[in-house]
Order: C-alpha cells, then sequence, then structure tokens
C-alpha cells in the first residue's frame, strides 16, 4: 500500500481550495491509492491526468508529475521521505521541496512515448534511469456519478466505464472543507459505499468534491531496492454535499 503521507499533502492542499467557487478548478493534487497488489516500495515515479467536471459538464484536464523516495518500503504506515540526489524527466530538472520531486511549472509534455526518468541517487537512494510510456487508466463513467450527496443517507458509489487498471487499485475520495472520507478498492471493484458515519464530519457544501483515483503502475527493482512507476488517472466531480 502506498504511504499515507500523500493523504496528508492532499487534506493540506484542499484545506486552501475550501473557499473556492465551483466555476474555478484546483492545481493538480498529489492523488490517494487504492489497494495495492504489489509489494511494498521504496519509492513512487508518478504521471498523472487529470479531468475536471462541474456536474455533468467537462471543465479541463491538468498534468502532474511527482516522484517520492523512502528510508524503508512503505507499508499502511508512515515512512521517512528521503533526498534522491537530482531527479529529472525527459532531462528536465523538477524540483525538490522536502524530499518530495514534482515539475512545479506543469508545462512538461509528461505523456509522450519513451520518456525517462533519471535519478542520481543518494546514500539511501540508488542511481537508475528508467524509459516509460505512460498509459493511463480510462473513466468514461462520470454521469452515472452523484451529482448530490445526503450525509444522512450515505452514498453508494459506482464505478462504470473504468479500464486499463493494475497494481495499485482506486481510491475514493468525497471531500468537502478540506475533510477526507476515503475508500481504498482493489484493481476490480467497480463499487464501494460511504455510510452516514464515513460523512459525519464533513460539512454541507455546494463545492463539495467526488474524487476517482484509478492507477495503472509496474515494479521495477534497482540496487535490490523495487521502486513503482505509476500511471495515474485522477477524475474530479463537483458536487452538491447535503446534510
Amino acid at each position: 500500500m502506498k504511504s499515507l503521507l500523500i493523504i496528508i499533502v492532499t487534506v493540506m492542499l484542499f484545506s486552501s481550495l475550501s473557499c473556492k467557487k465551483k466555476n474555478t478548478t484546483p492545481d493538480p493534487l498529489p492523488p490517494t491509492y487504492g489497494t495495492s497488489t504489489t509489494p511494498p516500495n521504496y519509492g513512487t515515479l508518478q504521471t498523472m491526468l487529470i479531468q475536471y467536471y462541474n456536474g455533468h459538464t467537462f471543465m479541463r484536464t491538468d498534468s502532474m508529475l511527482t516522484a517520492s523516495f523512502y528510508a524503508s518500503p512503505v507499508t499502511s504506515t508512515l515512512s521517512t521521505m528521503v533526498n534522491a540526489g537530482t531527479v529529472s524527466f525527459n532531462n528536465i530538472r523538477l524540483q525538490n521541496t522536502t524530499n518530495q520531486y514534482q515539475d512545479s511549472t506543469h508545462t512538461l509534455n509528461i505523456h509522450q512515448a519513451n520518456s525517462v526518468w533519471n535519478i542520481s541517487g543518494s546514500s539511501s537512494v540508488p542511481a537508475f534511469s528508467y524509459t516509460v510510456t505512460p498509459s493511463y487508466p480510462t473513466f468514461i463513467g462520470n454521469n452515472l456519478l452523484p451529482d448530490s450527496v445526503s450525509k444522512a443517507a450515505g452514498v453508494v458509489i459506482t464505478l462504470v466505464g473504468a479500464s486499463n487498471i493494475a497494481n495499485y487499485g482506486i481510491a475514493v475520495e468525497i471531500i468537502s472543507g478540506g475533510v477526507i472520507a476515503h475508500k481504498s478498492l482493489a484493481p476490480n471493484q467497480t463499487s464501494c459505499t460511504f455510510l452516514s458515519s464515513d460523512l459525519a464530519l464533513l460539512s454541507p457544501s455546494t463545492n463539495a468534491m467526488i474524487i476517482i483515483v484509478f492507477s495503472n503502475g509496474t515494479q521495477q527493482t534497482f540496487g535490490g531496492k523495487a521502486y513503482a512507476f505509476d500511471n495515474v488517472l485522477e477524475h474530479i466531480k463537483y458536487i452538491k454535499l447535503k446534510s
């Protein structure tokens, strides 16, 4: 299972988004994850495609590139992020912010075939390079997701129209006011239920979100340590959250 640190980062980012209006779109977010079917990794290198919907209306797509490396294999508990030296993608150096690497400009073409990750390495991370051709999950089931959710009644989220999902599963979240209700699913699961108790801490809002994170990844070993190369589709739908 991937690091819970990503969930914490998501909470922090959503705290800054809670006051935004429904017709705005937030910056891309590092995703949370579903149930992994691979052994724990020492790090994750991700290309992400994010798609935004306001109800049934398509808004825009965005991209994000991140990499994180850890002192020990990441399990269900937090693991310490470590410096990996210089991290680049197609010879473009990524920004290192507290040992989390990302393309802060969102200007890289991260979806092209035969893209190359280069890691210079450190005392904790071996030097390596790896060529990837991103192959993203697809999801065409936005119109079947609810436009509103009742906290009192709860909701069943049905994931119809998803494909090309492997290894790192699916995460489903309902978010309001910077608070997250989270479910982790295996790659073959097609629905999940949020009970009223799961939504108890969320505030009613006309600017709540359903976020579904689909993952299609592979695992490679360098210097005796496994690293995940992950293609992520993050689907964001704005909804109403009612009492």
